[in-house]
């Protein structure tokens, strides 16, 4: 049976549990200021493009979506779950961009 490398563990994933305490981060798009969309989407075992899909169209993340999410950030599912929420009232108010592209094209 072959073996599947996991990821390394990647340091930006803890800074965001203690900005989601502080208050700092407040919807799943201030997330993204902080970790790549595509770092985010290989953890979740999705197509990159799809994960941005869903970024701009929030409602269509499913639960377990969600709570993977949770578990990434170290987040308990109702936090992740209020995120996501705050985040679709931003994307509908239309409020709410994509970071910007960093140097490395991410």
């Amino acid at each position: 049976m072959p073996r599947y490398k996991t990821p390394a563990h990647d340091p930006r994933l803890d800074t965001i549990a203690p900005l989601v305490d502080q208050k700092k981060i407040v919807t799943l798009g201030d997330i993204l200021h902080f970790v790549p969309r595509t770092t985010v989407a290989k953890r979740l075992g999705i197509d990159s493009k799809t994960f941005y899909s869903r970024v701009l169209d929030p409602e269509a993340f499913t639960i377990l979506q969600i709570y993977q999410m949770a578990d990434l950030f170290s987040l308990s599912r109702e936090t992740m779950y209020d995120l996501v929420r705050a985040h679709i009232r931003e994307v509908k108010k239309g409020g709410w961009r994509m970071p910007a592209l960093d140097y490395r094209g991410r």
